[in-house]
């Protein structure tokens, strides 16, 4: 894409080989940027808005309904662990963390019943392959960052 004018350019005759571009960038790029980028695509899958419930942090305010009574439960979203639990004021039911793929920090889980930990269990090639080809296509894409999110958000 053009970036002064926003027009796309196809490339018929295959001058510039992006694929290799794209093996070139990914090859450059370290892990945090591949669980920033896993975060970003959590997110959107998530329907999670762009205002978090604390600037620099990864939280939001979730709803739950809870069946059984038809009443809702508030609660948080987190990606990475509970070592920013304390940032989450007020309190709340519940903590979803969904913990990064690649370099999660250091924590220790004190199996609280109102948290509960998301990670991939099983990875495989193709996730990774995945994973890999849309960071560095993203950053290449857009100017290297995240969804054009300033720099201390998604894209240390």
């Amino acid at each position: 894409m053009n970036g002064d004018n926003g027009q796309w350019h196809l490339d018929l005759k295959k001058t510039v080989d992006f694929d290799a571009k794209i093996a070139d960038k990914a090859a450059a790029l370290d892990a945090d940027k591949f669980d920033a980028y896993f975060f970003g695509a959590l997110k959107s899958a998530l329907e999670c808005t762009d205002e978090t419930h604390r600037t620099g942090f990864h939280i939001w305010q979730h709803e739950l309904t809870w069946k059984e009574r038809n009443s809702p439960r508030a609660g948080y979203l987190f990606f990475g662990t509970p070592n920013e639990r304390s940032t989450a004021a007020p309190p709340r039911d519940f903590y979803l963390y969904f913990l990064q793929p690649n370099q999660p920090p250091a924590f220790k889980n004190e199996k609280k019943s109102d948290e509960v930990f998301f990670r991939l269990k099983q990875r495989d090639d193709e996730f990774d392959r995945a994973l890999r080809d849309y960071a560095a296509a993203s950053e290449l894409g857009n100017g290297g960052c995240l969804h054009r999110q300033r720099e201390e958000d998604l894209c240390r």
